[in-house]
């Protein structure tokens, strides 16, 4: 182990301090003398339902346009955002809005079969684990995934966004808590003890399973045997799971207090805090690279008393045009998009070599639903197209910032914007789905 590299339990030992505590450079391996680089790190955040439209999209476009009322609190991250119109997933059917989230990050390709075939009627990989395959191997956790509810959900409600190689959902965890214990929580010695007694157990398991495909896939047909290929692959990923996790389990996690962090949040505002503030810490810390996070799961029921709304969040995406409705609709938008912006401030504290963290950390805010007729606020419809998309941060990562774009709806693949996030990342990635190439001026 190089004798400079610096230990950063003994740096972190508060969750939310106010001055800004810079990011430690000696605490990266191999990043020491002439040659430190400062990884790139990726957020995405889906919101569900679709906005007050007339009150999120900005009037104007180009490096000249003003926020629109709902997004003013981001003024002070403008030159660290970027506004899209236009942007949807052609191929998603155009009145299926409800169904979208676990077709966010993975794209559409093909017929959907909303409700038989999770991911995709593929194998579908999202595209923050592409990110994780790609920048997420030297860090504890390759990503994380946090959502208001817990586990997976099911095809059609789905409360994850993250998808491995095989289309297989990877669940999200919901109390604020049990993520900051799997951070930065250190194990005991018979936690220890168990862990590795759990790695030999798996690892004699998947041996067993691996030998027995074997002997099976010779009487089998070429179908078939395809099948059992791909269990193998399947089989093959959790065995270099277990390995690294094995690996992490002898190192110790970074030393953080949890003093100032509401870990039994009782609003939805509170937990969306209190979750970002981990990421912060996560990112800070470079426990991982790659965050997938739900704000809510579509038909949310949650009523945004936070922000004197004394109705449930689905109900106002029924609107019809009411503008009692539409106008409570807005101040939930703005309230969230003010949370986006605390978010922000907390990164951009964080000092890098070059810069902050907020720099060097894509986010992509966005919502799977248009509830309008366009750009204007409609009637309360359900649909998939013109969806409203933020991206913050990332100017250190070739991010080119400060406008906002208008591109052709059912013309121009969200995809391609995952293009360009990954490229920045360092992904080699040339086209993902139905996004042929990267989006035309934003990297």
């Amino acid at each position: 182990m190089p004798t400079n590299l610096i230990n950063r339990r003994n740096f972190l030992r508060s969750a939310c301090t106010v001055l800004p505590l810079p990011f430690i450079e000696a605490s990266m391996p191999g990043k020491g003398g002439a040659d430190k680089v400062v990884p790139g790190r990726m957020i995405t955040i889906f919101n569900p339902h679709g906005p007050a439209n007339e009150s999120w999209f900005p009037k104007e476009y180009g490096a000249g346009y003003k926020l629109s009322p709902t997004l003013q609190s981001l003024e002070r991250h403008r030159q660290e955002l970027t506004v899209f119109s236009g942007l949807c997933h052609p191929q998603y059917p155009a009145n299926a809005g409800h169904s979208i989230a676990s077709r966010m990050l993975t794209g559409v390709v093909g017929e959907p079969k909303l409700e038989t075939n999770y991911a995709s009627p593929v194998k579908s990989i999202s595209m923050d684990q592409i990110a994780a395959n790609n920048i997420g191997r030297d860090t504890r956790f390759p990503s994380l995934q946090v959502s208001c509810q817990e586990g997976s959900g099911v095809p059609g409600r789905s409360v994850t966004m993250s998808f491995n190689a095989n289309g297989v959902a990877l669940p999200s965890i919901r109390n604020p808590l049990d993520l900051f214990n799997r951070l930065f929580v250190p194990e005991d010695a018979r936690s220890a003890s168990a862990a590795k007694a759990r790695h030999m157990a798996r690892t004699s398991v998947l041996d067993t399973v691996l030998g027995q495909m074997k002997s099976l896939e010779k009487n089998l047909g070429h179908e078939d045997r395809q099948r059992i290929a791909d269990y193998q692959e399947s089989v093959r990923q959790v065995e270099q799971q277990l390995q690294r996790d094995y690996a992490w389990s002898k190192k110790g996690k970074p030393v953080v207090s949890s003093e100032g962090l509401e870990l039994e949040p009782k609003t939805r505002t509170d937990w969306v805090h209190t979750m970002n503030d981990i990421m912060v810490l996560a990112m800070r810390t470079d426990s991982t690279r790659v965050i997938s996070m739900m704000n809510g799961v579509e038909v949310d029921l949650y009523k945004w008393t936070d922000c004197g709304v004394d109705k449930h969040h689905h109900g106002l995406q029924h609107h019809n045009g009411n503008e009692k409705n539409l106008s409570d609709l807005q101040k939930v938008d703005a309230h969230k998009i003010t949370s986006l912006s605390r978010f922000c401030d907390k990164l951009a504290e964080v000092d890098v070599p070059g810069g902050n963290l907020l720099e060097h950390t894509m986010i992509w805010y966005g919502h799977g639903m248009n509830n309008g007729s366009g750009f204007k606020n409609g009637r309360g419809a359900h649909g998939t197209r013109d969806q409203a998309h933020l991206l913050l941060g990332g100017s250190k990562l070739g991010i080119n910032h400060g406008e906002h774009r208008k591109y052709t709806s059912d013309k121009t693949p969200l995809c391609s914007l995952w293009v360009s996030m990954l490229n920045g990342l360092g992904c080699p990635v040339e086209q993902f789905a139905d996004g042929d190439g990267p989006l035309s001026e934003v990297s």
